[in-house]
């Protein structure tokens, strides 16, 4: 299946080391792929598999709305919980001029988390 919805921004992002995926997230939604890459700015490590934090792109278009925006996030296990940092209705152009300051963010704020001894 064609990735469709948003082909600019799935190119830019290629285009910054992200690879891209089929995502089907709801009906309404014209995007049916997400992108992802390692997060970058010394990300801690998940401690469920022990690897660098994912930064993960969820493209939303509608013509409900006739709106596109995205979900930039970090999704990760630290101190036995499972935690979703997320920036959110971020529009496709703001995505490409922020996303280094985005990320920055949340690589800081999940860096942030401290990790207790599970007993």
């Amino acid at each position: 299946m064609k990735h469709a919805g948003l082909d600019d921004l799935r190119e830019w992002l290629e285009g910054q080391r992200f690879k891209v995926q089929q995502w089907n997230a709801e009906d309404a939604n014209l995007c049916n792929w997400l992108a992802y890459r390692p997060a970058a700015y010394g990300a801690r490590s998940c401690e469920h598999n022990g690897k660098t934090a994912m930064l993960v792109v969820h493209p939303y278009l509608t013509t409900a709305t006739n709106s596109a925006s995205c979900e930039i996030e970090i999704v990760r296990r630290a101190g036995g919980a499972w935690y979703r940092l997320t920036a959110y209705a971020v529009r496709p152009h703001e995505l490409v001029d922020q996303l280094d300051a985005i990320e920055r963010r949340l690589v800081k704020a999940w860096n942030s988390f401290e990790v207790e001894e599970q007993k």
